[in-house]
């Protein structure tokens, strides 16, 4: 459960030669935040009460090349 604003760190590792190009944050499908410097990072600070799906998206060489999901409950 999460209170209030939170701010998502992501932390690549791989042996990719391709060096990444960017992150996406994505709140239920819908992308809320590119960062395209590390470390790639973004504050959830708007309201959104009850379950949401997180996903964050690594692109490299124009392709998604690392995706993550995680399921959250957000209270405020």
């Amino acid at each position: 459960i999460v209170v209030g604003p939170i701010t998502i760190n992501t932390t690549i590792n791989g042996d990719s030669p391709e060096p990444i190009e960017k992150v996406d944050f994505s709140i239920d499908g819908t992308n809320n935040y590119t960062d395209e410097t590390p470390p790639y990072q973004w504050q959830w600070n708007s309201p959104h009460l009850g379950r949401h799906q997180l996903k964050v998206t690594a692109w490299s060489n124009g392709e998604a090349t690392l995706t993550a999901d995680r399921l959250l409950y957000k209270i405020l």
